[in-house]
């Protein structure tokens, strides 16, 4: 890596540290990295992950062409299976691979969403933010919503709460029995 890539990374991983995120060494060191990050967030759990795109990945995103690949299967799906075996990982297993198998499915599923879409080509110096916040009902099924914002730094936990806030309220005005199964109350 030359010394503009090692500039860019140890920014990149310094801007992460300064939002509370704990990431892999290797994520920080991606040689062609783009600013488009994407974020895995639990409404009940809290923040799960964030990965940084490189150059080849984002136009593999915005191409689409891995939904080609699919056979049948639903992006949300995939990304649904993906997430319960990263969650039944203890801490210590949570390594490199395991993140990036994630990164792959929050991707996959980012290239069918309307979300993506509607967000601009990325630009020389942008930085796009594309959040998948997901839930489980008392019924046992997984919610995924997605939000994308356009900042100038990594979404710190904090603003991923709020907008986990505004997600969940946007849905359950449309939805209202699909509330997270652990922030239920009981009636009487």
């Amino acid at each position: 890596m030359d010394d503009v890539g090692k500039a860019r990374a140890l920014r990149y991983a310094e801007s992460l540290r300064n939002a509370s995120w704990v990431i892999d060494k290797d994520s920080a060191n991606a040689q062609n990295a783009v600013g488009f990050w994407l974020y895995s967030y639990n409404l009940v759990a809290g923040p799960r992950l964030v990965g940084q795109l490189t150059l080849d990945g984002y136009r593999a995103m915005q191409s689409g062409e891995d939904l080609k690949a699919l056979g049948g299967l639903q992006p949300a799906d995939v990304l649904g299976a993906t997430l319960t075996a990263y969650d039944a990982l203890p801490d210590q297993n949570r390594n490199a691979g395991e993140s990036q198998t994630v990164i792959s499915a929050l991707s996959l599923y980012a290239s069918s969403s309307m979300t993506l879409q509607a967000l601009a080509p990325l630009q020389t110096g942008a930085h796009q933010h594309f959040m998948v916040f997901d839930w489980l009902t008392a019924t046992g099924k997984r919610i995924f919503r997605p939000a994308a914002a356009v900042t100038g730094s990594v979404l710190a936990p904090e603003t991923l709460a709020e907008f986990g806030n505004l997600v969940l309220c946007a849905h359950m005005s449309k939805h209202p029995h699909e509330t997270p199964f652990q922030l239920q109350t009981t009636g009487s």
